[in-house]
């Protein structure tokens, strides 16, 4: 097995949120290709550069370069000069290569600045260019009496020539401020090849997918590396209080935590309360998510967003789930049937807005609840619904969107 294999299933363990974005990707080995870069799809090295590294190094190298993928560096370019966007980009992400402790685990050299700290890559791009612009500025062109002068002076006119022209080529072969940072670059982030003409909305929303799952991942295992979850709190946002919203739909007990919703009985007859560890069992619920094209990129995000959230309160609890996600436009899309974050996948479909299939498709197995997320732009609702329904209207939807039946909550 080579190294970056061995190193990458090693962060499994270490660093579980780094390990989860990389393994996504295929490793390609590339000979003369001098460094690591990583572009959506494949994690490209150089064997011989690899290799040279030391091992603490090389994990860094690759949580560096996952970091760029999890902060979609290889979709924003943008035509973007590319050793500038690389710089930008590193002084964005190297504050969070860290230890589980939140030390630094990146070589002496990088690119470093407290004056970046918080900035995203496209703020600091636009930064470097003016200090770029500043710096050829500052350089001031000969005084035009000088140049006259040096065009009279015969004894000019042979050596000086020489000289000048060796000026110019010397300030030719020098690097340039930009090129000098690049040089400390630990990793490169390329455009995504996109072979198959996929939508980048669509590109976009699958790597924010990647990132939830492996936020949530580091964190069920207490190992999510400090400033990160902060650094992603909008991919993590929920609206709704799942918490709450489940409560309708609780079935009995489960004996994993103790809770003082259920006093133990014994002790409340001499008027001592004390818990008793039995806490709420939610039953299972199917979730339904519009994929339809009124449905915007952001709210399909959130309709994502949603599932995780609602997920997080039943991992809370311990309990058993097998969550249901049925993907609908005009007709089912995908059906997810999910255990664990790493089953969620991204949304299919942007055809028109039918509710109906989704209530045809549960009719033969139906959940104790079902949880439409949508834009309320819809107007076809079966007659039996066969379940309990409650229907959650994005930012942008249908603020009179009235069903015949179940609660409706606007997600603002």
């Amino acid at each position: 097995m080579s190294n970056i294999s061995k190193d990458r299933m090693r962060l499994i363990i270490k660093n579980p949120f780094f390990a989860t974005i990389l393994l996504k990707h295929k490793l390609v080995e590339k000979k003369g290709h001098g460094t690591v870069s990583i572009d959506g799809v494949s994690i490209t090295y150089d064997p011989d550069f690899y290799n040279d590294l030391p091992q603490r190094e090389r994990e860094a190298v690759l949580c560096h370069e996952a970091l760029h993928v999890s902060n979609l560096h290889h979709l924003r370019k943008n035509g973007r000069d590319h050793k500038m966007w690389n710089v930008a980009c590193d002084y964005a992400i190297n504050q969070f290569v860290v230890d589980e402790k939140g030390n630094s685990i990146l070589p002496e050299n990088c690119l470093l600045d407290d004056k970046y700290a918080g900035m995203c890559a496209e703020r600091i791009y636009s930064e470097l260019q003016k200090d770029q612009k500043s710096d050829n500025e500052s350089i001031t062109p000969p005084d035009q009496d000088e140049e006259q002068d040096d065009e009279e002076s015969p004894s000019s006119s042979g050596n000086n020539s020489e000289d000048d022209q060796d000026d110019d080529n010397s300030s030719k072969d020098s690097p340039s401020p930009i090129d000098e940072l690049y040089e400390k670059c630990i990793g490169e982030v390329s455009d995504h090849p996109n072979p198959d003409g996929i939508d980048e909305s669509e590109l976009e929303s699958e790597t924010k997918i990647m990132v939830q799952q492996a936020i949530q991942i580091a964190k069920s295992k207490g190992k999510l590396p400090q400033g990160l979850e902060e650094a992603f709190k909008e991919l993590l946002k929920p609206v709704v209080d799942w918490r709450s919203l489940l409560s309708r739909w609780i079935e009995g007990f489960c004996n994993t935590d103790y809770s003082f919703s259920h006093p133990n009985p014994i002790h409340l007859r001499r008027k001592i309360v004390l818990p008793t560890m039995k806490s709420d069992a939610f039953a299972n619920i199917n979730i339904a998510i519009d994929t339809s094209g009124s449905m915007s990129d952001k709210e399909l995000q959130q309709a994502v967003s949603e599932v995780f959230a609602g997920l997080s309160v039943y991992m809370e609890n311990d309990q058993e789930i097998e969550l249901k996600v049925i993907y609908c436009d005009s007709v089912v899309q995908k059906i997810d049937t999910i255990q664990y974050e790493g089953q969620v996948t991204s949304p299919k479909g942007r055809g028109g807005t039918l509710f109906t299939p989704v209530f045809e498709c549960i009719k033969d197995d139906p959940p104790a609840g079902l949880v439409y997320v949508t834009d309320g732009y819809g107007y076809d609702f079966p007659k039996d619904p066969c379940s309990e329904v409650v229907w959650l209207i994005t930012d942008n939807g249908d603020r009179h969107f009235s069903p015949p039946y179940g609660d409706v909550i606007h997600m603002t």
